[in-house]
C-alpha cells in the first residue's frame, strides 16, 4: 500500500514519438510472446529507457531482440537486432558511449568505453 502525504501534482504530457510503423513487427509471433503472452503475437515491447550524453533515448525491445536509439528530435534507428530478449537492465553489446545498464530501484548510467 502506498501512503501519500501530499496530493500527487498533476502534469500535462503529450506523445512525443511513436515507433515508427517500418520497426513494426504485427502478427510475428515470438518466443516472448509465445511465453509472457499466452501466445498473443504483439509487435514490440519497449523497456529500459536510458538517455546518453548527447540526449539520446536508447530503448530496448524485449519481444523482437532489438535495441533502438531515438534522437532528441525524435527520430528512430535500429542499433542492433539479434536472437534474445534484452531486458533493458544491461547490455553487453559495446555500444561507443552508451549506457551498459539499468537498474530498477534507481537508474543508473555507465559509459561503455
Amino acid at each position: 500500500m502506498m501512503l501519500l502525504t501530499q496530493t500527487p501534482e498533476i502534469r500535462m504530457t503529450e506523445v512525443f514519438t511513436r515507433m515508427p510503423e517500418k520497426f513494426r513487427r504485427k502478427g510475428e509471433l515470438t518466443s516472448w510472446a509465445r511465453a509472457n503472452r499466452l501466445g498473443v503475437s504483439g509487435d514490440s515491447f519497449l523497456e529500459g529507457p536510458v538517455f546518453d550524453e548527447a540526449g539520446n533515448l536508447f530503448v530496448t525491445d524485449i519481444e523482437c531482440g532489438r535495441i533502438f536509439r531515438i534522437d532528441p528530435q525524435g527520430n528512430w534507428e535500429l542499433v542492433v537486432e539479434y536472437d534474445g530478449e534484452p531486458t533493458g537492465r544491461r547490455s553487453t553489446i559495446p555500444l561507443p558511449n552508451v549506457m551498459s545498464s539499468t537498474c530498477p530501484a534507481a537508474s543508473t548510467l555507465r559509459e561503455i568505453k
